[in-house]
């Protein structure tokens, strides 16, 4: 009985919870704190710090199936002056740079991408 006792209290004292809490994190200025390291710049020079939230590309979101984010592009409300086909119910053509993006209105998916310069 004693060996279990034993057991059960180093199981307690070595679980993933005792070691968070009892683990601390440093704030900047203080002794033991290391400042994580900075991407790359431009040039390959430290010292640029990318958000956190930016992506590697960020227009990843340009293709079939991806999402328009809300506000981008511009509406195209005449489509037949741009040689478009009439968009089905629900959809719309957004102007992108040099693309049309058939999206869905309320859902932003996007359907179908053409080159504006065709």
């Amino acid at each position: 009985m004693r060996k279990v006792a034993i057991f059960a209290a180093l199981m307690v004292a070595a679980s993933p919870a005792a070691m968070i809490s009892s683990a601390q994190a440093q704030a900047p200025g203080q002794p033991g704190y290391h400042h994580p390291a900075p991407y790359p710049g431009p040039h390959g020079q430290p010292g640029y710090h990318r958000p956190p939230h930016a992506q590697a590309n960020p227009y990843a979101w340009r293709k079939k199936g991806g999402h328009v984010p809300r506000g981008h592009g511009q509406v195209v409300t005449d489509y037949r002056r741009h040689g478009l086909r009439q968009p089905p119910r629900g959809y719309h053509w957004v102007r992108d740079g040099s693309n049309y993006i058939l999206a869905g209105i309320t859902s932003g998916i996007i359907s179908s991408i053409l080159n504006a310069t065709r």
